[in-house]
C-alpha cells in the first residue's frame, strides 16, 4: 500500500479506482486541519499520482541531508543521474539530488512530501 496526500477539496468527494472506493483520513485524527492522506495498493497509486493531483506522503523518518529531495516511483525503482546510481529504501524513497528532481519527474517519479 502506498499512502497519498490527497489534493486539497477531493476529500469530499469518493476517491475510487474502477469500482473499488478508498476512505480518505486526516493525518492527525484530532486535527481538523490537518491533510487528507489515503491508503492505495500501488497500481492506484501510479494513476491516482498521474492524473489525478495526489501526492506520495513518506512516512516519518529522517529527513533527506541538505540539497537532496526524496523521490518515488510507482514501481518503488531507484534511479541513476549525472553517473551516480541511487536505490530505494525498504519503502520504495529514493533521495536524490535537488537538480535531478525535474529530470527524473519526466520518468514517472514524485517529490515526496515529508509528513
Amino acid at each position: 500500500m502506498v499512502t497519498l496526500i490527497v489534493p486539497p477539496g477531493a476529500a469530499d468527494y469518493p476517491i475510487a479506482h474502477g469500482t473499488e472506493p478508498y476512505h480518505p483520513y486526516r493525518a492527525d485524527h484530532a486535527d481538523p486541519a490537518s491533510q487528507w492522506l489515503v491508503d492505495v495498493p500501488e497500481a492506484v497509486a501510479a494513476h491516482l499520482l498521474h492524473v489525478g493531483g495526489f501526492a506520495v506522503a513518506k512516512k516519518e523518518t529522517a529527513p533527506a541531508p541538505q540539497g537532496m529531495v526524496a523521490m518515488r516511483h510507482p514501481e518503488s525503482i531507484g534511479c541513476s543521474f549525472a553517473g551516480q546510481t541511487y536505490g530505494p529504501d525498504a519503502d520504495g524513497f529514493v533521495s536524490v539530488p535537488a537538480e535531478a528532481a525535474a529530470a527524473l519527474a519526466a520518468h514517472g517519479f514524485v517529490a515526496v512530501e515529508e509528513s
